[in-house]
């Protein structure tokens, strides 16, 4: 069975002259409206929604939000999904998105649309139009009008998705797992570096005999009398002589993981050990995205725009990571950043503080890289059984 995603699916999108300016947004409502940066991870982040009122939710019925619904950005960075388990109140979509709803119960399990939908299939159609289409990204209905995809029985497809389902929930349940793990890495840090309470063992005494707190104007905050703050350009290493990693040597499996600003932490593969970055530990910056990664195994640093962070020689990266992630940016739209992150003081404790910070951290980011590379593994495994299963190269029992 064929299914043409733009013609056999219900699929709607905000009228243009219906669309919602920022400033009718209202504080408080018993209707949502969902914008593209809601948006994560295949699910809808409603913490990320606005309100709206009443009567612009009633002007644009075909938009209405059911359970069951899947979401397409359509603006911007386009080809991210939503999928809506379940509605907490009654809801819409902006004028960024696409509303893909089920039609025919009876032959499309919507569950397998939507795995199809996360996959690397649908994500290199997005870049196929991208690449043909304009320099501003817009995906236009007429494009999902191009995209057929083969099902198979409804039984199979039911079969296919339940596996992929439980894939999901083992990749939710790590992702919970590196979250909880991450908090207990904040929380010691906060009672080392913010509040200046440390474990119970010789450590803890050294405030208190002699040493003492001094007011930094750096920082707007008393730290230990010895001490030192440090802009991060003053002690950052540079690093030089590394290759460039161009976007078509990205690899979905190898044996040296790519790491740049992207949303993935692992972005790809690459075999080649002439790129391959042996520090014990380091910091990758998004010079456009934000996002800040601490890496401590081998990688190879992916495109432009990621920024390697060494203060290994001063302080402990793992230290800078936690002082970087608490550090608000100025947002500029579509400026870059490390000009800016460059200038942040960093807090340098005494080395018998650092290490040991450094040593009980190591054993926890272990675990996290574990179940980073878990998810890596699952994500792959994924990819690997739909398109299988799609043209009926393996069956399920």
């Amino acid at each position: 069975m064929k299914i043409n995603l733009g013609l056999d699916l219900y699929l709607k999108g905000r009228i243009g002259w219906k669309g919602l300016a920022k400033k009718e947004y209202v504080d408080k409502s018993d209707y949502l409206i969902i914008n593209g940066n809601a948006l994560e991870n295949g699910k809808i982040n409603w913490s990320k929604a606005g309100f709206i009122t009443e009567k612009r939710y009633n002007e644009s019925p075909e938009i209405m939000l059911e359970e069951g619904d899947i979401l397409i950005t359509k603006d911007g960075t386009i080809g991210k999904i939503g999928y809506v388990k379940k509605l907490k109140c009654k809801a819409t979509v902006a004028s960024g998105i696409f509303v893909l709803r089920n039609i025919d119960k009876d032959n499309i399990n919507f569950d397998y649309i939507y795995h199809y939908l996360c996959s690397d299939m649908f994500k290199n159609f997005i870049k196929r139009k991208k690449a043909i289409g304009s320099t501003i990204n817009h995906l236009y209905q007429r494009d999902l009008s191009t995209l057929t995809i083969d099902l198979p029985n409804i039984k199979d497809q039911e079969k296919i998705s339940k596996i992929l389902n439980i894939l999901n929930k083992k990749i939710d349940y790590n992702n919970a797992m590196i979250s909880n793990l991450k908090s207990t890495i904040n929380t010691i840090y906060s009672y080392w570096f913010l509040q200046f309470e440390f474990p119970n063992d010789e450590s803890n005494s050294y405030l208190t005999s002699g040493g003492g707190m001094k007011y930094s104007p750096e920082l707007n905050m008393s730290i230990p009398k010895d001490w030192k703050v440090k802009k991060l350009r003053e002690i950052n290493q540079v690093h030089k002589g590394m290759r460039k990693i161009y976007a078509n040597e990205y690899l979905a499996k190898g044996d040296i993981p790519i790491i740049d600003q992207g949303r993935k932490f692992i972005s790809g593969y690459i075999n080649d050990d002439n790129v391959k970055i042996n520090l014990n530990n380091c910091i990758i910056f998004g010079d456009v995205t934000k996002r800040i990664k601490y890496i401590h195994f081998p990688f190879a640093k992916g495109t432009d725009g990621s920024k390697l962070l060494d203060t290994s020689k001063v302080v402990p990266n793992c230290i800078t990571y936690q002082q970087l992630i608490l550090y608000k940016l100025p947002e500029t739209g579509f400026a870059r950043y490390y000009k800016f992150i460059k200038e942040k003081p960093i807090l340098i404790p005494t080395k018998k503080i650092s290490d040991k910070f450094a040593n009980l951290t190591k054993i926890i980011y272990d675990e996290i890289f574990n179940f980073i590379k878990e998810n890596s593994e699952l994500e792959e495994l994924k990819e690997f059984v739909l398109p299988l299963a799609m043209n009926g190269q393996i069956t399920m029992k």
